[in-house]
């Protein structure tokens, strides 16, 4: 059976997350597993450079963190049909039985085009199924400007207008090859013969849990920094600025306060900045490693950082900025396993006193613990594999 995964190279969770699935098919005999990704992506795909494919690079991720920041869809309906050009030529080439895709949602197009069955990994809370009110309001420059007492009443009044509005670039490419119309952004974030939610099932009892893997614990596939072996104890916080945070927040902002609870600091910067003086730091660290040595993580509250985070049974603190990064941790933080601030409107005294808490406050600590099974490494990779080999019986016998 021929596998075709292909990622989506704005954020490198949409890379890692199918990835650490293909790593799992890769060497079965019953399984050639393909892989498309940017030329930017390239250096974290550990897989044989003959079943990789490049993919033009339709939109940066500078590029799409902005549009994000400013609320806007994110992708306009010119990137997805270059998206979608570009999803013909890989998938003529690579004559797939299965694609799968990352937030590549160009496949909803090009995939039924051709017939070629496609399965999309997502996150529950992007369901259709979830009610407007789920949705908190995140950071953008005009509730910074009126403040969030008079922007989060509104934004809850209209969010449901906004989500109507973000259909609008999937449905002028769909109007192109006669496709019908999506009602809202949401229907084109689950428009797939199967979606797969990578999240934990506990936290949406109203939906099957067949539909759902697991959290996925994925680590760069680079030589850990010296420093790391040789650190001891758990004195030491894991701050990662990953590949969509406010780099501002997560450095010069948290050190002082870190340093004054004497704990030591390591930084995993995703090559977006210097680390301040004193800090151990590296582009990149192996999270999950780290996080054993840590007693929490500080980071954006991206699905990647705080999956690392609760595979270590540690907690953590958040400082979100897009409705991503929000509705990704807030099961987290109702389970009493972290803390979220917002990156735009947090002061150091509000960072200061949120670290303090999740550092005297044992029950954040317990809390993560109890988290800690539904986020072991291999879960989910084994999950999708039974998943798959059941999907295709079924294939087989319609």
């Amino acid at each position: 059976m021929r596998i075709l995964f292909f990622s989506q190279g704005v954020s490198l969770a949409h890379v890692a997350r199918p990835l650490t699935l293909a790593k799992q098919l890769e060497g079965q005999p019953r399984f050639e597993v393909h892989f498309a990704r940017t030329a930017r992506m390239a250096r974290f795909v550990d897989l044989p450079a003959a079943r990789q494919h490049e993919v033009a690079e339709t939109m940066s991720p500078e590029q799409f963190v902005e549009r994000m920041a400013w609320g806007q869809p994110n992708f306009s309906a010119e990137t997805l049909a270059l998206d979608v050009a570009e999803d013909f030529r890989v998938l003529s080439e690579v004559k797939p039985d299965l694609v799968i895709g990352d937030l590549r949602l160009s496949l909803q197009i090009s995939a039924r085009e051709l017939r070629i069955p496609f399965t999309l990994l997502s996150n529950a809370h992007w369901s259709p199924e979830l009610p407007l009110s789920t949705y908190p309001n995140p950071d953008h420059p005009m509730t910074t400007m009126v403040g969030r007492t008079l922007a989060d009443p509104i934004f809850k009044r209209l969010v449901g207008l906004i989500f109507r509005g973000h259909a609008k670039p999937f449905n002028a490419v769909r109007r192109v090859y006669g496709m019908p119309p999506l009602s809202e952004m949401r229907q084109g974030y689950n428009e797939a013969d199967s979606v797969l939610f990578v999240d934990h099932p506990g936290f949406y009892p109203t939906m099957p849990e067949s539909r759902f893997l697991a959290p996925i614990v994925w680590e760069p596939p680079f030589e850990a920094p010296r420093w790391l072996g040789e650190l001891k104890g758990d004195d030491q916080v894991l701050v990662s600025v990953g590949s969509t945070g406010s780099v501002r927040l997560l450095q010069d902002a948290l050190v002082a306060t870190l340093r004054d609870a004497r704990l030591t600091v390591m930084m995993a910067t995703a090559e977006r900045g210097e680390a301040p003086a004193g800090v151990l730091s590296a582009g990149y660290v192996p999270g999950f490693q780290a996080m054993k040595k840590a007693r929490l993580m500080v980071c954006n509250g991206g699905s990647l950082s705080t999956a690392q985070a609760l595979a270590a049974g540690r907690p953590f603190l958040a400082l979100c900025s897009n409705l991503d990064q929000y509705t990704s941790c807030q099961p987290l933080v109702n389970a009493g396993a972290g803390l979220v601030l917002s990156a735009a409107d947090s002061t150091p005294a509000m960072i200061d006193a949120a670290l303090k808490r999740l550092l005297d406050d044992r029950s954040f600590t317990e809390s993560a613990k109890a988290l800690q099974p539904f986020f072991d490494p291999g879960l989910a990779a084994a999950r999708f594999q039974r998943w798959l080999v059941g999907d295709q019986r079924q294939a087989r016998a319609a």
